[in-house]
């Protein structure tokens, strides 16, 4: 059902994955992307009211991808409730900023190494713990999530790179 989406959505293209969906857009005038995006979300709120979904205010908000200035506050509207504007918004766990700088998602990957090591740690000892062959295991493991989730940012964040292999 989730699936009939995008076939009433025709200004906007949607990402949809389990119960997580994107509207997104793009475009030169600002107006018009604005124009497109709330008759998508109308579109959005109509077959949601219809199939039985409710849109959930505290997840939803709306990341203006520009090196522009323009504030839209309160402008976008889920029937009369404005979306909120953030900076950066989290999907399918990447961070997505506002300057797609990808700061902020490298630091997430950074701590989330941090995390996975210390587990390692937790879990070694000389004289105690998970033998060798477990350790390995959990080990590639891990270390093939994060070469996975690294690879996303990879191309576009040559800076972060760095900080990712410094850790």
């Amino acid at each position: 059902m989730i699936n009939d989406l995008p076939a009433d959505i025709t200004k906007t293209d949607a990402t949809l994955f389990a119960d997580d969906s994107c509207l997104f857009t793009s475009g030169i005038n600002f107006s018009s992307i604005l124009h497109k995006m709330q008759d998508s979300l109308n579109k959005l709120v109509q077959w949601c009211n219809l199939n039985g979904f409710k849109i959930s205010m505290n997840k939803t908000v709306v990341v203006l991808f520009t090196r522009r200035r323009d504030r839209i506050d309160n402008i976008l509207k889920i029937t009369d409730d404005s979306i909120k504007v953030v900076n950066k918004a989290k999907f399918l766990d990447i961070i997505f900023d506002s300057k797609l700088s990808w700061n902020d998602h490298v630091n997430y990957i950074v701590e989330k190494c941090k995390k996975r090591l210390n587990l390692l740690r937790a879990i070694s000892g000389n004289k105690w713990g998970a033998n060798k062959r477990t350790l390995l295991m959990i080990y590639r493991i891990k270390s093939n999530q994060i070469k996975f989730i690294c690879s996303t940012t990879r191309s576009s964040s040559s800076d972060n790179q760095c900080n990712v292999e410094q850790e």
